[in-house]
This record gives structure tokens, C-alpha cells and sequence, in this order.
């Protein structure tokens, strides 16, 4: 097939099963999000496409697991919704160009990813490492104004371990650092930076 033909053919087609997707999680419509994300899988499980639509697909992906992981299982069509979601951790920061990048620079954003990652999995001794490896780095390199917004998103991330078990605590412990964050929202930072800290 041409490639014009396949572009013509792919996005359509693509958006069909993305969108209501993601309207579903936005709605909190569980079982309509997951259900039309397994058709999306399964239509493109053996076709190749563009790099920014299968990072789009990862990141869609990433919060299906995050719903499936979060959510119990009766609100979704299915009865053991987290067997049908085959997320690795290392395959999503590989795929989304921003985490793949900074693994070549601070590798900070990747090590965020990875401790929250791990606090939703209930690993909180491994979470609370990286956790610590961060503040240890932010202290010591980022001191830029550039890398303000991060540095204020890796010390709110100090509060959790803090208050791990008292939950409204940590949020009256963390809205300083967020909003803190939003009030630079105007520095010269990398946008895609600016997206994951927010």
C-alpha cells in the first residue's frame, strides 16, 4: 500500500477506537474506555504506524493500567481487567520521546515516572529509594532557573513518604510546592517538562 494511502487510512481508523477511549476515562466510564482500548489493540496489534501515534497509544495505555490497577474490577466489563493491559514500565518511558530523552540528560523525569510507578504497584520501599536518590540530586544539581518547576515537584514528591498514611495531611503538606509550581509556570522550561511536572 502507498504511503499516502496508509496515512488516509490510518488516522481515521486510529481515532475511531483512541477517542472514545479516552472520553471514556474522562467520564469515568470505565468499561466503555476499556473496551474500545482492547479493540484498539487488537486492530493495530500487528501493524506498524507513525512514532507519535504509538506514543499516544503508550500514554493511553499507561492510564487504562492506572485505572485497572487503581479501580475495582466490577467497573469495568471484565472480569480481571488488569490480565488484558501488558504495561511494562521500561517499554513506556522508551516510547514517549521527552522520558527517552532525558535518559541521555539528568534522568530525572525518568526516576519520577519510575518511583510513582512503583507507589501504585504498593512498592513503597523501592518507591521511597528513588524518591530519596531525587531530592539528593535536585539539592545538588538543579539550581537553574530552568529546572525550578522540577525541583519544587521533586521536594513536594519528600512529603509522601511523610505522610503516606494520612492522606488529606499530605495533601495540606504538598499544595505549598503545587502551588508554588503553577505560580512559575511562566520560566523558560522544556514544554513537555512542564506537562509532566503539572
Amino acid at each position: 500500500m502507498p504511503a499516502t494511502d496508509h496515512t488516509r487510512w490510518h488516522f481515521p481508523t486510529h481515532n475511531a477506537y483512541h477517542l472514545p477511549t479516552t472520553k471514556g476515562a474522562l467520564v469515568n466510564d470505565e468499561s466503555t474506555s476499556h473496551r474500545t482500548y482492547l479493540e484498539l489493540i487488537e486492530h493495530y496489534s500487528d501493524r506498524g504506524y507513525p512514532a507519535d501515534v504509538y506514543e499516544n497509544r503508550m500514554l493511553l495505555e499507561a492510564y487504562i493500567w492506572l485505572m485497572a490497577t487503581l479501580l475495582p474490577a466490577d467497573r469495568f466489563d471484565h472480569a480481571d481487567p488488569m490480565s488484558t493491559i501488558a504495561f511494562r514500565t521500561s517499554t513506556f518511558v522508551n516510547s514517549i520521546s521527552i522520558l527517552g530523552a532525558n535518559k541521555f540528560g539528568s534522568n530525572a523525569l525518568v526516576v519520577i515516572v519510575h518511583a510513582f510507578v512503583l507507589l501504585i504497584e504498593s512498592k513503597q520501599a523501592e518507591a521511597f529509594r528513588r524518591i530519596s536518590y531525587l531530592n539528593v540530586y535536585a539539592t545538588r544539581y538543579l539550581k537553574g532557573e530552568a529546572e525550578q518547576r522540577l525541583w519544587y515537584c521533586v521536594k513536594a514528591m519528600q512529603k509522601i513518604q511523610t505522610y503516606r498514611t494520612r492522606p488529606r495531611m499530605m495533601r495540606g503538606a504538598i499544595e505549598p510546592f503545587i502551588a508554588r509550581i503553577r505560580r512559575l509556570s511562566d520560566l523558560p522550561m522544556t514544554s513537555g517538562v512542564n506537562e509532566l511536572v503539572q
